[in-house]
């Protein structure tokens, strides 16, 4: 299938902004969410007010993906009790990532995924807004939002983050995850 501009778009943003997207959509679905930047990735944590949580483990860079990181999303997912996981990612999943995640149940989302998913849900403007200028396209767009780093619970530390009750991520998760449930329906 070929690439779409959404698809293009979602490419060449920077890990902190595709992050912050993933953050965003979530909390269009009624997710409180919480994006935490940790060693290499980022974990976007989230709450529903149903109870649910979610997280979202984004690999960076533009590597495919190998089963590692979905490894470490399957264990933590099972030690914190997440109920939406899903890996992310801007490039691609290798077959051995799949393979860990249809064992573990886990849900991943690439840039063809994520495409649909807007084109389906109607939230293009999150993909131009957070696509353009990489990371500042987003301060630019949303200007009370300060993405620098306002000191909140459990940033940096996922572990404390997500037993605190920072639902951040399982937001997002949780509205990505119906909406790729729902176009597969």
């Amino acid at each position: 299938m070929g690439s779409g501009p959404g698809e293009a778009m979602i490419r060449e943003m920077d890990d902190r902004s595709f992050a912050d997207l993933l953050g965003t959509i979530w909390e269009r679905h009624g997710w409180e969410t919480e994006v935490t930047a940790r060693d290499d990735d980022y974990l976007v944590a989230g709450d529903r007010p149903d109870g649910r949580r979610g997280l979202i483990l984004v690999s960076p860079g533009a590597d495919p993906v190998g089963p590692g990181p979905v490894q470490e999303l399957a264990t933590m997912t099972e030690q914190k009790g997440i109920d939406v996981p899903v890996a992310a990612t801007r490039s691609s999943f290798e077959p051995g990532a799949r393979e860990v995640a249809d064992a573990a149940e886990l849900h991943l989302l690439d840039p063809e995924t994520l495409e649909q998913t807007a084109e389906a849900e109607g939230f293009e403007d999150l993909l131009q807004q957070y696509s353009s200028g990489g990371g500042s396209g987003l301060k630019g767009a949303l200007p009370d939002l300060d993405l620098g780093g306002l000191p909140t619970p459990g940033v940096g530390r996922p572990g404390a983050m997500l037993a605190g009750g920072n639902g951040l991520l399982l937001g997002v998760v949780g509205v990505v995850v119906l909406v790729l449930a729902s176009s597969f329906l």
